[in-house]
């Protein structure tokens, strides 16, 4: 991952690399602070929400503050919870930018499992042609399933389509926030002007 990356840019590389949706929330938690998606509460008794924008801060900022490991947890019901560690922040990066997937193994669980226990019951049953639930959770998981198996080349073709449109998406965003700046910029301001001054003729009073 390129160092200008920012934890944003981290949860969907991790979604990419695991094949999950992003159907559910997440947080980071570095250095003693939670980084995540900031949601407003209308609500004046809600509690002060102490999350800070994942946006805000890049993997250069965080290892510059000394973190090298911290966490990552997806679907508070599941409640998966993954331990990054910085291995080496001064692995070259590919000439284009974009990040890329080193190594992994086996497939990721399906969303909504149910978490690690849930996974391992997934597992202990699809393993088992007797059981009653085998049928239901094998046509649940299609044919494809396969919890052995990982592909380094597809992971990295799916990084690599994410960061691409989320960095034309920013160069969009980038552009149509500068015009809009220089078309502020050209837009004449108005001045108040006094009311001018109409001149008219006193005619003679009635009864004069």
């Amino acid at each position: 991952m390129p160092s200008c990356c920012t934890l944003e840019d981290l949860h969907y590389a991790i979604q990419d690399v695991f094949g999950w949706l992003n159907c559910h929330l997440h947080v980071f938690i570095a250095g003693g602070d939670l980084y995540g998606v900031i949601r407003k509460s209308n609500d004046p008794l809600a509690e002060e929400d102490r999350t800070k924008d994942e946006r805000s801060i890049t993997l250069a900022q965080v290892v510059g503050a000394g973190v090298i490991r911290f966490r990552y947890e997806y679907d508070f019901g599941d409640c998966w919870m993954h331990e990054i560690m910085v291995e080496d922040k001064d692995a070259p990066v590919p000439a284009d930018g974009l990040p890329l997937c080193v190594d992994g193994a086996r497939r990721c669980p399906p969303e909504d499992v149910g978490g690690p226990d849930g996974y391992e019951r997934l597992l202990d049953i699809l393993g088992d042609p007797e059981d009653a639930e085998h049928e239901e959770l094998k046509e649940w998981v299609g044919p494809r399933f396969n919890p052995e198996h990982f592909d380094k080349r597809l992971a990295t073709a799916l990084l690599r389509k994410q960061f691409t449109r989320t960095l034309t998406e920013r160069a969009m965003r980038r552009q149509h926030t500068s015009a809009k700046k220089k078309k502020a910029a050209r837009k004449p301001r108005a001045v108040w002007m006094p009311p001018p001054h109409v001149a008219g003729v006193v005619g003679p009073r009635k009864g004069a």
